[in-house]
């Protein structure tokens, strides 16, 4: 039996940075969990992802998460968060006292700290790593990430990913896209080989940076199967319109892992509000209670502008039939909330959730909408989600769905349509509330397109192997 790729997965981040909440950490999780067994992986992350990371990996013996440190000092073993200690040193006057200095005073200052801190620690660890003082022996780096600070430093062999070229195309990034592009570029130059998640992504890397074709690998991502992460989702849905069901009966406990008593309270607080935002989305429920679910991060071409235009006009069209509620992984625009005055009384931001959280916000959801105009894979992760626990889901149309479109055939078109038409979009919402047949075959088309993790994973561990062996 041959001994197992060791692979470092170097994806730190700042200190202002959590694991929750990232598309690419999502990925990277799915991608280390479905991988075989004959690849180990070190998860090479920073303080503010830390914890979250730990939770994510703790029943995986083939994944070690371990926190980037300048100096090798000992690190204590994450324990679990004992729910007795919340108030334990907990100095309710300072604490109050530093949430005022952060807010009013100093907030622009800790950021810049935070972000000389970062850049001198991403150097000296990059400089230690090539001398050999840390992080040796391994057989290949993958660096999920383009841009960190100075990991062409880094010595051995390195696959990176390229996950999509918004920054660049979108003017609304001009303040930073031209700094990226140059580190990409160094990055790209840097290491043995890229992989990317869609042709067109391909395309790009070919026409705009000039990177040869034999030095990419298109490997399309897998799509989540919720079904696997609950086994509540028939409760969910048959009890969601009773106006007193307990949010513990339907809501996936967290298992809270730190090295630090503050750094393990401030992740349970977060989950407190978030309970207590759920709480009043379940306590307002009616009979007509239609729950949206809405789960992506607010970015320049995520669509939200348009979304929200959108659930106006469907209010007006159909507020005195049903009750609208929003469910949102993330927090919109406040520009929106001022705009539109019902997203006082609907609008729900649960934010940061793991795997199973967002699997019960899916399951407790009659539709699922991901209003980005376009994304770097095939289709939405929405989607597929939403289809795997039954649920069906609307997609605005972009480049994603076409691609996805041509792979899986033109019944994908039953989950997209232009959100720029308003009207339309409204209507096809509305069937996809009222029309059991549309429902049906919505979820079938998403299902039938989607691509197990194990496979995903499987291709990514695959170029790992042969980019070491050749290295």
């Amino acid at each position: 039996m041959s001994n197992p790729t060791k692979i470092l997965v170097w994806l730190i981040a700042s200190r202002l940075t959590k694991w929750r909440g990232e598309g690419i950490t999502q990925t990277v999780e799915n991608t280390l969990i479905h991988a075989p067994d004959s690849v180990r992986f070190t998860l090479l992350v920073g303080p503010g992802q830390y914890s979250e990371a730990v939770e994510a990996f703790v029943n995986y013996p083939n994944i070690e998460v371990t926190l980037a440190q300048v100096l090798p000092l000992p690190v204590i073993k994450p324990k679990p968060f004992n729910e007795k200690d919340v108030l334990r040193g907990n100095n309710l006057l300072l604490a109050v006292a530093e949430l005022l200095i952060r807010k009013l005073f100093l907030n622009f200052l800790i950021k810049a700290y935070h972000r000389f801190a970062y850049t001198f620690e991403m150097l000296v660890l990059s400089l230690m790593q090539r001398l050999g003082w840390v992080y040796s022996g391994y057989d290949l780096i993958w660096l999920p990430v383009a841009n960190l600070p100075f990991v062409t430093m880094l010595k051995g062999a390195k696959v990176v990913s390229f996950w999509d070229p918004f920054v660049f195309e979108y003017r609304e990034f001009k303040d930073i896209s031209q700094v990226l592009w140059l580190s990409f570029k160094r990055t790209f130059s840097a290491t043995q080989f890229i992989v990317t998640q869609s042709s067109n992504n391909k395309r790009y890397l070919q026409d705009i940076y000039r990177i040869p074709e034999n030095k990419i690998s298109v490997l399309p991502l897998g799509h989540p199967d919720y079904s696997q992460q609950i086994d509540n989702a028939a409760f969910i849905r048959a009890n969601r319109h009773k106006h007193d069901l307990d949010v513990n009966s339907i809501w996936a406990p967290r298992r809270i892992y730190g090295q630090k008593l503050a750094e393990m309270r401030s992740v349970y607080l977060h989950e407190k509000v978030n309970q207590s935002i759920l709480f009043r989305l379940l306590s307002g429920v009616k009979p007509e209670t239609k729950f949206f679910l809405i789960s992506t991060q607010s970015r320049p071409y995520k669509g939200f502008d348009q979304l929200f235009a959108i659930f106006d006009q469907l209010i007006k069209t159909a507020g005195s039939r049903y009750d609208f509620r929003f469910i949102l992984t993330s927090e919109p625009p406040p520009k929106l909330k001022e705009r539109y005055p019902w997203t006082v009384q609907k609008i729900h931001e649960i934010t940061r959730v793991t795997n199973s959280q967002l699997a019960c916000l899916c399951a407790l959801s009659d539709l699922v909408i991901h209003p980005s105009f376009v994304e770097g894979g095939l289709g939405t992760y929405p989607q597929f989600e939403a289809a795997s626990l039954g649920v069906p889901s609307l997609n605005n149309y972009g480049r994603h769905m076409q691609e996805l479109e041509h792979r899986s055939g033109p019944d994908i078109a039953l989950t997209y349509c232009d959100f720029t038409d308003v009207n339309s979009t409204v209507a096809r919402m509305l069937e996809l509330l009222e029309n059991p047949d549309l429902i049906e075959r919505n979820i079938s088309a998403s299902f039938k397109a989607r691509i197990p993790w194990n496979e995903a994973a499987a291709a990514f561990a695959e170029v790992f192997v042969r980019t070491a062996k050749a290295s």
